[in-house]
């Protein structure tokens, strides 16, 4: 998700610090996590497993660590009827439903972004948006061209980059068939983008390979 793992491990410590009273156990590993590293789900009136990734379903929370393998392990092993004490009905992509839900919401705050005037596409605007102290984080397609980020942050390699999205995920935002490039400059909504993204990026295991 980030160009770099020293920014990765930066943002999750700054996540860890502020959440350590918001911890959920995953009904599958049993370890406790931050809450912006899980992934919430709740039992309908039709006694069938829904995910609540944004914590607004009323009911029990069953937690999932924000992990596709996480999600289909606890569908095989039934660890939902486990904690319900009851036999209840669970999608067979499961998992699919929490991505799309997730990649949803993403570009709903690049779009927000967007039409607050706090996002620009391409390369040259993105380029300048960092070089000139504006943009708080960049987005670059992972399916765009081999060595992309690399030439978009030349002498700043510490600088903050998504890379969960494909091309025509982004053009859509920007009303264009595909875009490479996106800086953003608000800082409340790219802190909520990057909570958005990490969870995203536990289930896009696949891409399509790089020209």
């Amino acid at each position: 998700m980030f160009s770099d793992s020293k920014a990765s491990e930066r943002w999750l410590t700054n996540i860890k610090s502020k959440n350590k009273l918001r911890k959920k156990r995953c009904i599958v590993t049993r370890k406790l996590y931050s809450t912006e590293m899980l992934i919430r789900f709740v039992l309908s009136p039709e006694k069938t497993i829904v995910p609540d990734p944004w914590e607004r379903l009323p009911g029990r929370g069953l937690w999932l660590e924000a992990r596709r393998d996480i999600v289909e392990t606890a569908c095989d092993i039934k660890a939902f009827d486990r904690v319900m004490k009851q036999e209840v009905s669970v999608s067979s992509a499961l998992a699919d439903m929490v991505e799309q839900l997730l990649l949803r919401r993403c570009i709903e705050l690049i779009g927000l972004a967007r039409r607050a005037g706090n996002a620009v596409a391409g390369f040259e605007k993105t380029r300048t948006s960092i070089v000139n102290g504006k943009a708080v984080l960049a987005i670059v397609a992972i399916d765009g061209a081999k060595g992309s980020k690399k030439k978009l942050l030349s002498g700043r390699l510490n600088f903050p980059v998504i890379d969960v999205f494909l091309r025509r995920e982004l053009g859509c935002v920007f009303d264009r068939d595909n875009v490479v490039f996106v800086a953003l400059s608000n800082l409340g909504l790219a802190m909520k983008l990057q909570i958005e993204t990490y969870k995203l990026a536990g289930f896009r295991t696949t891409f399509p390979a790089v020209e």
